[in-house]
């Protein structure tokens, strides 16, 4: 708040060097004894207002009414009552006393600065945005008007600006506890984990003690894949706060990350009991969330319950999430995860939409229409890959859906892919992500094809490849493969973000112990470490420097493939490409595994070479490898003793 001018009086001037001092109270006691003197006095009515702002608006406010009646074209005290309004919730009013102020000073940054603070309480972000603009102006090296103009950046999800922004504050400020805590939050949301972890790191510094600091340092923590470290944060914030669903639900996620699942699900049972609706929790309809609230309620309760498998319950939730708001993405994206896990495609494929409107997702915007469905005869329709190489590998299937009903296709992709994609029967027209793109009738993403055609399972299912290897390249790797009765590609690790879809590789040790069998790494990277911890009497042949090095990815990959008598992997883009490769695959998953398995069973209507091992228990790959190694040991006995390759199709 602004500070009212000194006066000479002897009790007045005491009350300054109180107030000056932080003696807020004793500077109350002498205005009013300086009142008691002089009602009329100005600038002890405004500083004794000021005083009592410490005791919260409602004890100020008649005393700035009071200054506004003695000083009607005093800029401050309309600033200053602004604030006092403001704090009551009273914005409307404290807009008018801001315009006031203005009215009356222009250039008075401070009545800028606090009047776009009550227009952020309103959420009128926009206009909050110009006016803490304007203060910045007049003030540029105020740290808190450059923090708050961070603030309306972060409600219009300019995060990037917003993180400037902090970060400017911090230049001015370097121990700014707010602009630490704000940057650490937009640099989560950018991903930029490293700096977020300084700056929440150094708000702990200042305030060992703030739980919000924790908090956000945890969710650090887990985007750095530190799940030790988050779950400890997360302990120091629980023991000071009430029952907390964000905290419950990252710790058990941690958790389970760390395979301790006992303690996940007690975390994620906990959290379920916080996203009850009214009538399961509440003694009355007022203790519970208002309608409001609710879908986001029933949000966090499907996604805990998805946490703790127990999908269809969680289906149940989403539904009535999204019949209360239809414009809720995130619920829909896990609606559509749920709905096609569940084998429900025709309203999986329609929620799936929502992929492309879901806070944060990359998405390429292109002018003209898109595909609907409509015929394609003599039209060209560019189709483009999103997401990761996996969802490419499994949907480019789609370019030939394109060509069959006459399209000349263009294939948007990125640059690694393009030699991969490059030799398909179809032949379309490869355009590299970031390069101009050709002219066009239709556009789509590749993972939309399902949802414009309104595919089933049974309309997806392809019968023959629809990727191919370099023949040059097959050549070269056969020849530089081992001589085995029975050579099995392993791909054991996949994406850092998901270590439930990863298994030990010494845990895949008794496939090794098969006479005949030949174990042949098919990691190019990551993963590669875990060859130290494997068995002595366990071998894992693996493809040297040179595999897959050059820009194009998977080009290796897919021509050894092509010399293997199967492939067994985890749920990972290896997986995918030896199903579109038409290669005979066994594939490990995790409980309740990526939506595109369905549940129960063990073929997939993706790739029809392709077996499926599933977990019966969230975390225990044991009893799968003992099921893999069981049907490979089969399955090479047959080899040897016929002489056929004899891969059986799985059961339906």
């Amino acid at each position: 708040m602004s500070k009212p001018g000194l006066a000479p009086r002897k009790f007045f001037e005491r009350a300054v060097a109180a107030f000056e001092r932080g003696d807020l109270d004793t500077a109350a006691q002498l205005c009013q004894a300086t009142l008691k003197a002089d009602p009329a006095y100005f600038d002890a009515t405004h500083l004794l207002a000021v005083a009592m702002s410490h005791r919260g608006a409602h004890a100020a406010l008649p005393f700035f009414d009071r200054a506004a009646g003695l000083r009607p074209r005093n800029a401050d005290v309309f600033n200053n009552r602004g604030s006092a309004l403001t704090e009551l919730g009273r914005y409307e009013e404290a807009l008018a006393d801001y315009d006031k102020a203005l009215a009356l000073a222009a250039n008075h940054a401070e009545a800028l600065n606090n009047r776009g603070c009550a227009l952020m309480r309103m959420k009128r972000y926009e206009d909050a945005l110009v006016a803490h603009g304007k203060a910045l102006v007049l003030d540029p090296n105020n740290a808190e008007i450059v923090n708050n103009l961070g603030r309306a950046l972060t409600k219009l999800e300019r995060i990037e600006d917003a993180a400037h922004c902090f970060a400017d504050a911090l230049q001015l400020r370097p121990n700014y506890f707010d602009a630490l805590i704000n940057r650490g939050v937009a640099l989560n949301c950018l991903q930029g984990f490293e700096e977020a972890l300084s700056c929440f790191t150094r708000a702990l510094e200042l305030d060992p003690s703030c739980t919000m600091a924790l908090t956000h340092r945890s969710r650090t923590l887990e985007g750095l894949e530190r799940y030790d470290e988050a779950v400890a944060d997360c302990d120091r914030a629980i023991a000071h706060l009430p029952p907390n669903y964000v905290l419950l639900m990252r710790r058990g996620s941690c958790l389970k990350k760390l395979g301790r699942y006992q303690e996940a699900a007690v975390d994620l049972e906990r959290a379920l009991v916080l996203t009850s609706a009214p009538d399961e929790t509440a003694a009355s309809d007022a203790a519970g969330p208002s309608l409001d609230e609710l879908p986001d309620r029933l949000h966090q309760r499907a996604i805990a319950l998805m946490q703790l498998e127990r999908t269809a319950e969680a289906i149940v939730c989403l539904r009535h999430a999204l019949e209360l708001r239809e414009d809720n993405p995130e619920a829909a994206w896990n609606m559509s995860c749920l709905s096609l896990l569940h084998g429900d495609f025709i309203a999986g494929w329609n929620y799936y939409e929502a992929r492309r409107i879901q806070k944060g997702t990359l998405w390429t915007r292109l002018d003209g229409p898109e595909w609907r469905g409509e015929p394609l005869a003599g039209k060209k329709l560019l189709l483009y890959g999103e997401q990761a190489f996996g969802d490419a590998f499994q949907y480019v299937r789609f370019v030939r859906f394109a060509a069959e009903m006459g399209a000349e296709v263009i294939l948007g992709m990125w640059a690694p892919l393009v030699a991969l994609f490059g030799d398909m029967e179809e032949k379309p027209a490869i355009v590299r992500h970031g390069d101009p793109t050709p002219a066009y009738d239709f556009h789509l993403p590749l993972m939309s094809v399902p949802w414009a055609l309104k595919l089933q399972p049974k309309d997806f299912a392809t019968k023959r490849p629809y990727l191919r290897a370099d023949p040059r390249r097959v050549e070269t790797w056969e020849r530089g493969l081992p001589r085995s009765t029975f050579r099995v590609g392993l791909a054991w690790q996949g994406s850092k973000s998901d270590p439930e879809r990863w298994i030990r590789l010494s845990e895949l040790a008794p496939l090794g112990r098969i006479p005949g069998v030949t174990l042949i790494a098919l990691q190019k990277k990551d993963g590669l470490d875990q060859l130290a911890g494997i068995p002595a009497d366990m071998h894992v042949v693996t493809l040297g420097p040179d595999f897959d090095a050059g820009p194009d990815a998977f080009m290796d990959t897919a021509a050894v493939m092509m010399s293997l008598d199967l492939v067994i992997s985890i749920d990972t883009g290896v997986a995918h490409l030896a199903g579109a490769l038409g290669r005979p695959l066994w594939i490990m998953l995790k409980r309740v595994p990526e939506w595109r398995w369905l549940l129960d069973r063990a073929d997939s209507p993706w790739y029809p070479t392709a077996r499926l091992f599933r977990q019966r228990t969230t975390g225990d790959w044991g009893p799968v490898v003992e099921d893999v190694a069981g049907e490979l040991a089969r399955l090479v006995a047959t080899r040897v003793e016929t002489g056929a390759p004899g891969l059986q199709p799985p059961p339906a």
